[in-house]
């Protein structure tokens, strides 16, 4: 690779922009709720600097929804014995309040909160926008609203509520019910299915099954506001100016970024489609990639068997019954998802936490050691870095040799010096 960049200084660069679809009149967002007051209501004092894993079980014990794989900023304020804090999502994103820039006003109606900016990136970046909120007291219910401002159309806002005591709970006048360790989604109407606009435009490279039914990417809740974006149809890369655009915009970031290799997100996504040939369109957008740049690999998320004629590495290993069938001709490293040591992040995937497995390091003696890192790995899990660069050692037949005067007896303290890109020299020995 060229000059090493941070992981934060490429996802800005790439995905951080994004204008105003909308008329003015259309960015906002308001959310209101209801709550049955616990007793002893505490008085308010400070701003809490709480995150979205404070007092939530990682990984999850029973269902669950998608999580965030980071703590997100949840600043919150306490009133009447519960503490609140708020989400915001638009089309492209999702933001906290920005704690720096919250106030809170007590009066005699109960609680004014006023934030005149967000934070997104798990609080390392800010962007511009207002909320404000009102909370008081009915009797023995808590209420409250709020009214959220950006320069972006705003696609909902979320209160986010703790304290709730466990046990039996109802939303909405339904009986009683104990969710024990589950995660739920309270909304109205239809468990706030009907709160989420879609996009109504497709382009033309939009992808049909064979008797015509849209086939929509529909099963990730990509911005965590614990609904399924329905606003992702499947794109033929066969059709021409969608592989054309995706290509450039490959091309793009591969020049501004060199890298070593660049991923296909579901290039096994085969479908029987009469708009053109899905499979010759992937073939093609990596040849035109490959003469681009030269020696810069095509990574594919799963396979089948015609791909890998042309895509050599991929994270889905499925034909464990039999893996020789594939490995013959392909290579295969653990998925994006794979935890990190720890709390079992998993990183920029968008499944958010599993459990890593100390005693296996949660390797796959099939795939290629894999080692995902976050925010702490470096600091507190080195032993088990260590451990797992090891194994990829051991595995592919490399043994710590000495270059020039020096022995590489530690993987991990040699690759501190380049903490951001520093995995493909953690396990260079001569």
């Amino acid at each position: 690779m060229g000059d090493k960049i941070s992981r934060r200084t490429l996802l800005k660069s790439v995905v951080a922009g994004t204008g105003s679809l909308l008329p003015a009149a259309d960015r906002a967002a308001s959310v209101g709720g209801s709550f049955s007051a616990p007793g002893n209501p505490a008085k308010l004092d400070h701003i809490l600097p709480l995150s979205s894993s404070s007092g939530v079980y990682i990984p999850p014990r029973g269902k669950s929804f998608t999580k965030f794989s980071f703590d997100f900023p949840e600043p919150s304020v306490e009133f009447a014995g519960l503490q609140f804090s708020f989400r915001v999502y638009t089309f492209e994103n999702t933001y906290a309040l920005d704690r720096e820039r919250m106030t809170v006003e007590d009066n005699a109606d109960g609680l004014a909160v006023t934030c005149s900016g967000f934070v997104w990136a798990g609080g390392q970046e800010k962007a511009p926008g207002r909320l404000r909120a009102r909370f008081r007291k009915n009797g023995t219910f808590i209420e409250w609203d709020a009214r959220v401002e950006m320069e972006q159309p705003v696609k909902s806002a979320a209160a986010i509520v703790r304290g709730v005591p466990r046990g039996k709970i109802s939303a909405g006048g339904p009986p009683f019910f104990d969710p024990k360790d589950d995660e739920l989604l309270f909304g109205y109407p239809f468990g706030g299915g009907a709160l989420f606009p879609v996009f109504s435009k497709l382009a033309d490279a939009t992808l049909a099954q064979i008797d015509g039914d849209p086939l929509y990417l529909n099963w990730v809740d990509w911005d965590n506001d614990r609904h399924m974006e329905g606003w992702m149809p499947y794109m033929n890369v066969g059709v021409d100016p969608w592989r054309e655009w995706l290509a450039s915009r490959i091309d793009e970031v591969l020049n501004r970024h060199p890298a070593d290799a660049y991923f296909l997100d579901i290039a096994g996504g085969w479908e029987n489609n009469a708009k053109a040939d899905t499979h010759e369109g992937t073939q093609r957008l990596v040849a035109d990639l490959a003469r681009r740049h030269p020696g810069v690999v095509c990574c594919g998320e799963m396979h089948y068997d015609a791909l890998m004629s042309f895509i050599p590495l991929y994270h889905a290993l499925s034909e464990l019954a039999y893996p020789a069938a594939v490995t013959k001709y392909a290579r295969f490293f653990q998925h994006l998802s794979h935890p990190a040591p720890g709390r079992g992040s998993s990183g920029v995937h968008e499944s958010g936490f599993s459990k890593f497995d100390p005693e296996t390091l949660s390797l796959n003696d099939l795939a290629i050691s894999t080692l995902t890192v976050v925010d702490h790995t470096f600091d507190r899990y080195q032993d088990v870095m260590t451990q797992i660069i090891g194994r990829a050692k051991h595995r592919a037949g490399i043994a710590c040799g000495v270059e020039g005067s020096r022995t590489w007896e530690d993987p991990v303290q040699e690759g501190k010096r380049s903490h951001e890109w520093g995995l493909p020299e953690l396990a260079r020995c001569s």
